[in-house]
This record gives C-alpha cells, structure tokens and sequence, in this order.
C-alpha cells in the first residue's frame, strides 16, 4: 500500500488551494449605508433592520413594547421628556438645612416642611416629569428636626439653663 497522496486534479495547485476564478459581481447594485440615498426597496439590498421588504418596522422602539416608565435612568420621563428638578424640592432641602443651623430662627424650618409637602406633592402629580422626591424628603425631615432644636432651645433659655448670648471673648 502507498501512502502517497492523489495527485492534484487540474482544479488544484499542490498546495491544495483552489485555481478557480471569483465568483461574478451580483447583477443588482449592493445598498450602501454610507451612501447619501435610501436603500432600495425589495429584496435587492443588504439584510438589515427595518428595510422594506423584510416585515420589519423601522428603527425605534419595537411594536409591541410600552414606553420607558416614568423617571427611567437617563434623565428622562414619561414618553421621553428630560426630567426637571422641582423648584420647591430645591427650597425645601435649603430651608431645612439653614433651619438646623439657625436653631433658634425655626420658622425657617416651618417653610422646609411646607415647601417639601407641597414638593413632595407636586412631584407625584407630575406622572414622571418632575424629579427631586429625595430633596424634598431630605427638606421635610430637616425641617421637622430643626423645629424640634428650635424648640429645645428656646425651652432652655426659658428655663434659665442658658442665657442665649453668645459671648466669644477671652478676656
């Protein structure tokens, strides 16, 4: 028995490669994406998404699908409207942290609860539109404990146990 190879046919180089000619251009112009015209209609162009004649939509948001849910990641509510920060959410969270730092002023206090209420309010009314819930909590909650520090301190001056002046001098 012989353990040599057969020998090439006409088709064939030795090394076993192919001596055939390309195949022939297809006879119909091939659509190109970075051509300034549409892509032909039928069958003739390249596969892809959303060309006529492949039961495809277009491009966008695939049938059957609902839109993104409100305050979806983004910035970008409902139906694809950018988000805005709600003005009262923004004085709330303001107002609260003046209210904790100007303890015995707590009617600034009084305004963060107020305005993060109706923040608050507004921003669920908004159907995705408006986005600063957290600001508003954050205000709310701030202004409360600031009332509850303006209280305190002014408990403390009635009573005697401070005289609520403050005296920053050494001597």
């Amino acid at each position: 028995m012989s353990n040599e190879y057969p020998p090439p046919t006409p088709e064939q180089d030795p090394a076993g490669q192919s001596n055939q000619p390309p195949p022939p251009p297809p006879s119909e112009p091939q659509w190109n994406p970075q051509s300034a015209g549409p892509p032909p209609s039928g069958s003739g162009g390249e596969p892809g998404y959303g060309q006529p004649g492949y039961g495809q939509p277009g491009y966008g948001q695939p049938p059957g699908y609902p839109p993104p849910p409100p305050g979806a990641p983004g910035g970008y509510g409902a139906y694809g409207v950018p988000q805005k920060t709600s003005p009262l959410a923004i004085v709330s969270l303001v107002l609260g942290i003046v209210g904790i730092c100007c303890g015995q002023l707590f009617v600034l206090s009084i305004g963060a609860i107020v305005t993060g209420s109706i923040g608050r309010n507004q921003i669920k009314q908004s159907n995705g539109q408006l986005k600063g819930g957290g600001m508003a909590l954050a205000g709310l909650i701030l202004g409360v404990v600031g009332i509850v520090v303006g209280i305190g301190y002014w408990i403390l001056i009635a009573t005697g146990a401070i005289n609520g002046e403050f005296n920053f001098s050494t001597s």
